[in-house]
């Protein structure tokens, strides 16, 4: 049983850190127009051999009225 639980447990840790596709979706708001953009960002990094690993890397902030947030 002890090695049935050990299996289990170690393949839980092998799904929860195997890389899956990302999505992000960034708000930018520019002039008191706000916009929402979705991409994937595997698919970023692969066509501009880019190495981004999290969506908050996009994140620029001008002031109040401009900037992008993602998620």
């Amino acid at each position: 049983m002890k090695k049935v639980l050990a299996f289990a447990a170690a393949l839980v840790l092998v799904v929860a850190f195997t890389s899956c596709d990302k999505k992000c979706t960034c708000t930018t708001k520019v002039g008191g127009i706000e916009s929402k953009t979705t991409f994937n960002l595997d698919e970023l990094n692969e066509k501009y051999k880019t190495d981004y690993k999290k969506c908050s890397e996009f994140d620029v902030k001008a002031d109040d009225q401009n900037y992008t947030t993602c998620k």
